[in-house]
């Protein structure tokens, strides 16, 4: 059985990058198939955007494991500061998981 985070909140870097990996394990630490992750951003005014493996945001690592990247000039383009997500996967039987995490992003000056 798989374990289930219920959010995560998304603090990307003005003048940065956003980087961060994405490991699906179970409660054992076993890691879970999972294929295909997307996140679906709905920023606060602006249009929506996805990070995922076909645009290069998203890198498969081995399986279940990935790693987020997010350039600089990536986000100089976001005008918005607000925002939600949620993250889709497809599990090892091929069925989508359409929310698997869902919460906040914020695009912030650290």
């Amino acid at each position: 059985m798989s374990t289930q985070i219920s959010s995560w909140t998304i603090k990307i870097p003005i003048g940065g990058v956003f980087t961060s990996p994405l490991e699906f394990r179970d409660g054992d630490g076993v890691v879970i198939p999972f294929t295909d992750p997307q996140f679906l951003i709905e920023p606060d005014g602006a249009s929506p955007l996805t990070w995922s493996i076909a645009n290069g945001q998203i890198t498969f690592v081995s399986t279940g494991i990935y790693s987020i990247f997010v350039s600089t000039a990536e986000i100089a383009g976001y005008t918005w500061t607000t925002g939600n997500y949620h993250l889709s996967v497809i599990d090892g039987a091929s069925n989508t998981i359409p929310c698997l995490i869902a919460g906040l992003v914020f695009v912030v000056q650290c």
